[in-house]
């Protein structure tokens, strides 16, 4: 991440909203945040935004998830999200 922040969204190939939910409970050391600037890797996953009642349906994919990358070891970070990815399957 020369040049650039750590900052970075991705649409997460998924069918349905419960398959994004399934990866981010999957996903070890991120914490579900929205708060940027600190030293830890953070998710933001905008599924979460969808369904609430009252609430207007976000103008964004709802396989939308957004990350920040701390200071970890990126191997570390590597096999976090490696789980996520075995929990959606």
């Amino acid at each position: 991440m020369r040049g650039s922040g750590g900052l970075f969204s991705i649409l997460l190939k998924a069918d349905e909203k419960e398959q994004v939910e399934q990866f981010v409970k999957g996903v070890e050391h991120f914490l579900f945040a929205v708060s940027w600037g600190g030293h830890e890797s953070l998710i933001v996953p905008f599924v979460a935004l969808f369904d609430i009642p009252n609430h207007p349906e976000p103008e964004v994919p709802w396989n939308l998830i957004r990350f920040y990358i701390g200071l970890e070891d990126a191997d570390f970070l590597i096999k976090g999200l490696k789980k996520g990815f075995q929990a959606m399957s």
